[in-house]
């Protein structure tokens, strides 16, 4: 994973600024074009707001601070890039559903190319040869590739009634090798930071009598 873009090391500079924006008004625009079917609620709310911080500070602070290693930033902004942004922005969009959707047959097939996208996403951009692509665009295409995977990833995983997150579960299961390689070649804490999410991920979506309470939590009426 490239480690020196030249990206602003201040926070919430321009990009996290538009991020923040954008990730903020989506719930709220969707409430606006259908309010016969949409309302605006203190879940949508929290979620699209923390959603909107989780993409802002990777996208203003592309540069490692505190000493903290490049390898495990750049893991750590992947995470929240493609991870928990999109999983509480797409938590965010349902929360605003008056009643329930119907859900309809092509929502397998969503779920199912959101993970391929997501798996691809994944292990593209951290492995030769566009790990070493340098640059402010290189990092502009590499930050906007996580997020859109992240929100095909999670969009139907979290929809009210969706019984189509075993794709989610094995998207997660399928990243833990690149996590074993990166603990294997000198990139300790990005590894383990990868194997811990994805550890957590997929047990949070699991079904079944072993789902954890946060994956009710995570779940819209």
């Amino acid at each position: 994973m490239n480690t020196h873009a030249h990206a602003s090391g201040w926070p919430f500079a321009l990009p996290g600024v538009v991020a923040f924006t954008l990730a903020v008004s989506w719930p709220a625009l969707r409430v606006v074009l259908r309010p016969e079917r949409r309302r605006t609620t203190w879940r949508s709310l929290a979620a699209s707001t923390a959603g909107a911080l989780a993409l802002a500070v990777p996208l203003g602070w592309a540069q490692p601070f505190g000493g903290l290693d490049p390898h495990t930033w750049a893991m750590a902004r992947f995470e929240l890039l493609a991870g928990a942004g999109p999983a509480l922005l797409a938590y965010a969009v349902h929360a605003t559903e008056a009643t329930v959707p119907p859900s309809p047959r092509p929502r397998r097939t969503r779920a199912a190319a959101g993970a391929l996208v997501w798996t691809a996403a994944a292990y593209a951009w951290q492995l030769p040869p566009l790990d070493a692509l340098d640059g402010a665009g290189a990092q502009a295409v590499r930050d906007l590739t996580w997020i859109v995977a992240g929100v095909l990833l999670w969009l139907p995983a979290l929809a009210p009634g969706a019984p189509y997150r075993g794709p989610l579960v094995a998207a997660h299961l399928a990243a833990v090798p690149l996590g074993l390689a990166m603990l294997l070649t000198g990139r300790p804490g990005a590894g383990l930071l990868m194997l811990a999410a994805d550890a957590v991920m997929a047990a949070c979506t699991a079904r079944g009598r072993f789902a954890l309470p946060m994956y009710r939590a995570l779940t819209p009426p």
